[in-house]
């Protein structure tokens, strides 16, 4: 992603908050790509780093840009919560789904791991068990918080 556009997604987040920007983007995907995307987040959020909301907004936006490349799916859905520890995000599709070797190559998943690594995260990409793929991540909440 170009700095412009690290720039402007730093300003799409500061300006509306993470959890209407990610309404945003949920919103943009389905209408751009024609494929019928639901989005279920909590009414707030515990207060988050900068980094954190950049790597989930980052996260959701590359999910959401390979279920368009990708999948070839007829929906996807979108969703968040915390689980009183961690911030748990999915991003599902009802697609053909991925395999073992799709996995490895996929670079965007490499730059995503290492992002929620860094914040000490984990990111897991598998094909459902009933058809297409889930793109599972979590982030640690800061101390106190959930």
């Amino acid at each position: 992603v170009s700095r412009a556009g690290r720039q402007a997604t730093a300003a799409l987040l500061d300006d509306l908050g993470l959890l209407p920007a990610l309404r945003a983007l949920v919103t943009d995907f389905g209408s751009r790509t024609g494929i019928p995307t639901t989005c279920t987040l909590p009414e707030s959020l515990p207060a988050l780093p900068q980094l954190a909301e950049l790597a989930v907004f980052r996260a959701v936006q590359e999910g959401l840009s390979n279920v368009a490349r990708h999948a070839d799916a007829d929906r996807a859905t979108v969703s968040l919560h915390t689980d009183g520890r961690s911030l748990v995000i999915q991003v599902e599709d009802d697609g053909r789904g991925i395999g073992e070797a799709e996995v490895e190559e996929h670079t965007g998943l490499a730059g995503m791991r290492e992002r929620f690594s860094t914040l000490g995260g984990e990111v897991i990409l598998e094909p459902r068990a009933d058809r297409g793929t889930r793109l599972a991540l979590t982030l640690p909440l800061p101390a106190g918080l959930g």
